[in-house]
């Protein structure tokens, strides 16, 4: 599916995808504009009231494009924030893995006298 960047497309059920501009240009239906006193001003608004897929015929009101657009982007990004924790939970387990393998050999706990291995080495012996 082909989406260019900062360009919503809406996506009919029947598999069609389209450009929100291209699929308002292609919905008969306008909401007339109308003044706050109540004046029709112009039978053909600007924005689609209702219209059909160009692809399948299938009734879509406007609104009802635009909740299904915000659905899929809102399910796009939710998939999204879900991978990146997944991501960084495996990043995370393997520093941890990586890190415990290195240090290991390092530095040792001397079961004895409860003290590291690094500072038993630092007492000098009194003869």
């Amino acid at each position: 599916l082909f989406r260019p960047r900062g360009r919503p497309c809406f996506q009919c059920e029947c598999g069609g995808s389209f450009h929100l501009r291209c699929l308002a240009s292609s919905f008969a239906t306008k909401v007339p504009i109308v003044c706050p006193a109540g004046k029709l001003i112009d039978r053909q608004g600007l924005m689609p009231e209702c219209g059909s897929c160009p692809c399948c015929q299938r009734d879509y009101t406007w609104g009802q494009v635009l909740r299904l657009l915000a659905d899929e982007r809102r399910r796009a990004a939710v998939d999204a924030a879900h991978a990146r924790k997944v991501e960084k939970a495996k990043t995370k387990r393997k520093l941890k893995r990586g890190r415990g393998h290195k240090t290991a050999g390092l530095v040792g706990i001397d079961h004895d006298s409860d003290r590291s291995v690094a500072d038993s080495s630092d007492v000098s012996d009194s003869d």
